[in-house]
């Protein structure tokens, strides 16, 4: 583990700002070797995709397979996630020569030599090529080019459950018959191919959301059943406390007796994106004041005014966007009510639900206690919630807070609401 750390900016990290995860890359890597496909989940903001960009770096240095990465998020139909399949080939010159030669016919309109065309015209007319009625079999022909390689293929799909979301349910968040089927078709084609290459064509699944909540929705969980989970926890504190000591190191800045464990205390759980976003606020501080030491009253002071204000909206509101996407607004909006009470009232128990069943029943066109069930399930698989004896609580302090801190003072508690039933 290194002792000096670079800041992480953007959505991920590789190289030197990749920190730990030592155990997760070996377990990962050992399946891959062993031929094994792997849907990675986690709570949001863990850091799957800096993870599997990692062990895509390392695969592709060390030469053992093709290391292949497709982004999904700005994808629609199943024809567009070929297409990124197939592009994404281009980081390695000999596969993608072969995959340019299911396109030959497309590619002829526009030029007689392939080699000829612009990197640009060649993306939009490799798109074109991949159509509703041909995305099967371009890419039952892409899979079989990918197995019949020198090497096997890690091939990394981000962002899956993004794309099956958006083609289960459109621009107006509804499930109808002919998504569904389509969905379904698409969710098949792939386990058909994961399966029939396994051992050459190893896949692991990630996003930003998780699928199980999304095909559970649609009634397509068994879709998933040939990719076994691999769940990334969060940082222990002993973990965190590095991070935050090699961040520092970097950084010239010296730390006060029990600043790190303050810094985990006030997250409650150690979520990598959460540490770093911490410690930038914290120096960002300590460089406006000139200072090299940050003490337990800086930790204190930056948490209450700057991790808990719309300093730190950008980063938190990925959590509230991403529920919308998978709940729809009519959910949504009752979803946010139930993370509300949780953060004001610090639980959500039996007698609570009932009442949020009551008030929702004329507001939704579906069963409100179902509904409330399906939100509950994807609040705790996707790390918002977690059951205690006395009922659902927030996972991460931080989070619980934020939350609080944004809404309570718009908020009615649940019990206050003068619900009759």
């Amino acid at each position: 583990m290194t002792d000096y750390l670079k800041k992480a900016h953007g959505n991920w990290v590789d190289g030197d700002r990749f920190f730990n995860r030592e155990k997760e890359q070996k377990l990962i890597l050992e399946r891959f070797r062993e031929g094994a496909h792997i849907l990675l989940t986690a709570q949001r903001r863990m850091g799957k995709t800096s993870l599997v960009r990692e062990i895509k770096r390392q695969l592709t240095v060390s030469g053992e397979a093709y290391a292949i990465f497709v982004d999904l998020e700005e994808s629609f139909t199943p024809a567009d996630a070929i297409a990124e399949i197939s592009l994404a080939t281009r980081e390695f010159n000999g596969v993608f020569d072969k995959v340019k030669g299911l396109f030959a016919n497309t590619l002829k309109e526009l030029t007689e030599s392939v080699e000829k065309i612009s990197a640009g015209d060649f993306d939009i007319t490799l798109r074109a090529g991949v159509s509703e009625s041909n995305w099967q079999k371009k890419g039952d022909d892409l899979f079989k080019i990918l197995s019949e390689l020198d090497k096997p293929v890690f091939l990394a799909i981000d962002e899956l459950p993004i794309l099956i979301n958006r083609m289960l349910k459109g621009q107006d968040f509804k499930i109808t018959e002919e998504r569904r089927e389509i969905t379904d078709k698409f969710m098949s084609w792939l386990r058909k191919n994961a399966q029939t290459h396994k051992g050459q064509v190893r896949l692991i699944l990630s996003g930003s959301i998780g699928l199980e909540p999304v095909l559970m929705q649609a009634g397509l969980s068994a879709n998933k059943n040939v990719f076994p989970p691999f769940e990334l926890k969060p940082w222990s504190h002993s973990t965190a406390i590095d991070c935050l000591n090699a961040l520092a190191n970097n950084y010239q800045i010296t730390f006060d007796d029990g600043v790190c464990e303050k810094i985990c205390e006030n997250l409650g759980v150690c979520i990598p994106n959460h540490i770093q976003l911490f410690f930038n606020l914290l120096h960002e501080s300590a460089q406006y004041m000139e200072k090299n030491t940050i003490s337990i009253k800086d930790v204190e002071r930056v948490y209450s005014q700057e991790m808990l204000s719309v300093h730190s909206q950008v980063e938190l509101d990925h959590y509230e966007e991403r529920l919308k996407l998978v709940l729809g607004e009519d959910k949504y909006t009752l979803a946010l009510d139930l993370l509300t009470e949780v953060a004001v009232t610090g639980k959500l128990n039996k007698k609570g639900i009932e009442m949020f069943s009551v008030f929702y029943r004329t507001r939704l066109e579906e069963d409100a206690l179902t509904v409330i069930r399906e939100i509950i399930f994807v609040l705790e698989h996707d790390g918002y919630l977690e059951s205690s004896p006395n009922g659902y609580i927030y996972i991460s302090k931080l989070l619980c807070e934020w939350w609080k801190a944004r809404y309570e003072n718009f908020y009615t508690v649940i019990a206050e609401r003068g619900i009759k039933k």
